[in-house]
């Protein structure tokens, strides 16, 4: 009772909010697209380059040359430059308590002035504390007003992949024991004042009212449901062309009888990612899903998003296991106890180390290593071990 619930949403996101959760007591607040000083643009590229977890990983500086194309030279100054500011780690803390320092210092935007002045909220909890254009100048608002700041992570990897924290929040609250190590050990957070929480994204796989039918959601595909339904999860990407190569691996297996011939792979796209499709057309044990996001309302609109993620939900409950290169639904799909088999090859071509998938589960990449670790996934680096 008397408690006021205000939330803060970019202009073009004002109307999606409002069909969601527009209620008694609830108020939508839209922010004019904020501006940005140079100072700021440059600390976001310090809290990027000079961090230890991923960019200093030799996988991913292979990854500019070859991939991204940046002359060898340049490469070799950014990795001396970063590994010594975010390796060393009294640098490191140095730096980032530095940027921290000036990040609540920079003059404030006027479209957050405003924002503040006409609601004058009491406490501001922000849903990513990575993300540099909104939630991070949101807090820094606050900050400057002596408001207490709580915040969240987007996503398990927001800490090792991304930037380092370019503020501290009064309170952290984190996925796992894994995010919250990342939070103390890279970011140095006070361990106190980061709290596990686990994911609220997983909450929605206990509602079994989500579940179809097996043989109805099996029609959708007209997939037999005597057969088993492998899910191939595509992560999309550089390698979203061989990822339709590897389901053809897959097909020759099972045309060979090397797998059971009672099984189905449906190939799940990324959604902005439709590279080699077209090599899947025709395939007797490949189904191509053609439920996609992209076919849906909108990115952001509540309805298309619970209709997708109600059929993602299907494919993970039915798969008998999940085959996947690399992505976060390796965690969805342990969190149904499905087991998954990582790809850490490249199909039926040989890529160069900084441009093949092998190096994404060998230490270039600092969640997968850990991940394979840990027995979350088998991995397999070659057809014949698929």
């Amino acid at each position: 009772a008397g408690l006021r619930v205000v939330l803060f949403v970019s202009d073009r996101e004002k109307e999606d909010y409002k069909k969601e959760f527009a209620r008694d007591g609830v108020e939508i607040a839209s922010i004019p697209p904020i501006r940005y000083t140079r100072l700021y643009s440059f600390l976001i590229t310090v809290s990027r380059s000079a961090f230890h977890a991923r960019l200093n990983k030799w996988g991913h500086w292979g990854e500019l040359y070859l991939v991204v194309g940046l002359p060898f030279w340049k490469i070799c100054i950014y990795r001396v430059v970063a590994y010594a500011l975010g390796t060393v780690p009294g640098i490191a803390r140095l730096v980032q308590t530095i940027v921290r320092f000036l990040v609540v210092r920079i003059p404030s935007s006027t479209e957050l002035k405003n924002v503040f002045e006409i609601y004058k909220p009491d406490f501001v909890f922000a849903t990513s504390a990575t993300f540099t254009s909104f939630d991070v100048p949101v807090m820094s608002e606050a900050r400057k007003r002596g408001i207490t700041v709580v915040a969240g992570l987007r996503g398990w990897d927001a800490l090792s992949n991304m930037n380092f924290l370019l503020l501290h929040p009064d309170h952290l609250l984190v996925q796992s024991e894994y995010v919250k190590d990342m939070a103390v050990k890279y970011h140095f957070m006070p361990s106190p004042r980061v709290t596990v929480v686990g994911f609220p994204h997983f909450d929605w796989y206990t509602k079994k009212e989500l579940v179809v039918p097996r043989a109805e959601f099996l029609k959708r595909f007209g997939i037999d449901p005597a057969k088993r339904m492998i899910l191939f999860a595509a992560a999309g990407g550089i390698w979203a062309d061989r990822e339709a190569d590897l389901a053809l691996v897959f097909n020759d297996l099972v045309e060979q009888k090397k797998i059971p011939d009672d099984v189905i792979l449906v190939f799940r796209h990324h959604p902005l990612r439709t590279q080699g499709l077209e090599k899947l057309e025709g395939l007797r044990f490949v189904i191509l899903d053609t439920v996609q996001p992209r076919d849906l309302p909108g990115p952001g609109d509540p309805e298309g998003d619970r209709v997708d993620f109600v059929h993602k939900f299907n494919s993970l409950y039915y798969s008998v296991m999940v085959v996947t290169t690399l992505g976060t639904i390796v965690l969805d799909a342990v969190a149904l106890d499905k087991p998954v088999v990582a790809l850490a090859f490249d199909g039926k071509k040989k890529y160069p180390y900084a441009k093949s998938l092998r190096r994404m589960f060998s230490g270039a990449c600092l969640d997968w290593s850990e991940v394979a670790k840990c027995g979350g996934m088998r991995m397999v680096f070659s057809p014949e071990e698929f």
